[in-house]
């Protein structure tokens, strides 16, 4: 929002260009849903879109698909492939958006040869 001028209004006539934005953002368009793109189509501020979250259930239920559309497109493209897939964006944004991590799997072996392993647990504290 700019200086001066007034808050956008909510109106349910709203939920028609979400409709349309969800239509619109899908990786067969190369789009995929985000909240930034959410706000350009209708035409506010993250700030916004987050007050009316607040105020309006059908809102927030849009901020909450565009996160399962998002996971869902990111993780079949990146899986599927598709035209010139980014996988460090891709890999990027189910980490940062959906708490998806990347985990390394080590196997220990006793120094002896055997399959026993011996843990120790110190106090750290002492």
């Amino acid at each position: 929002m700019a200086r001066g001028k007034p808050p956008t209004k909510y109106t349910p006539e709203m939920l028609n260009s979400i409709e349309t934005f969800f239509d619109e953002a899908v990786p067969t368009n190369m789009r995929i849903p985000t909240v930034e793109g959410m706000c350009l189509k209708l035409n506010i501020s993250k700030n916004t879109v987050y007050m009316w979250a607040k105020k309006h259930d059908p809102i927030k239920d849009a901020l909450k698909l565009i996160k399962i559309k998002q996971k869902e497109y990111l993780t079949e493209v990146g899986i599927f492939g598709g035209k010139e897939i980014n996988a460090s964006i891709v890999s990027l944004f189910l980490k940062a958006n959906h708490g998806m991590i990347e985990t390394e799997k080590k196997l220990l072996a006793g120094d002896s040869g055997s399959d026993e392993i011996k843990i120790r647990l110190v106090d750290a504290k002492k």
